[in-house]
């Protein structure tokens, strides 16, 4: 499928573009985040990685499958709002 204007009209272009900037990071948050947290209302896993500046890249894991990522830019309401459920991991470190 082609994403577009024309096929998506409500899509914005820009923020896709912006956000596969960060599509690198999805390995890196997966083997080596910084925060694992685990929701149990409805199975899902976030791997939060944190980058340079205000920027933390999340992972979305389901039944032990990646459903997708998302860059979350000077936003600390919604990477705090992750930050619930069980905390499976926590590193020391500062960011990547």
């Amino acid at each position: 499928m082609i994403i577009n204007e024309k096929t998506i009209p409500t899509y914005d272009l820009d923020v896709l573009r912006k956000k596969m900037a960060y599509v690198n990071c999805i390995d890196i948050a997966l083997t080596e985040p910084h925060e694992i947290w685990y929701h149990p209302d409805d199975e899902t896993t976030y791997y939060l990685l944190r980058i340079e500046g205000d920027v933390t890249f999340v992972a979305t894991v389901k039944d032990d499958i990646f459903q997708g990522f998302d860059v979350i830019e000077k936003d600390n309401d919604t990477v705090d709002a992750l930050r619930c459920g069980v905390l499976k991991f926590a590193s020391m470190t500062g960011t990547v």
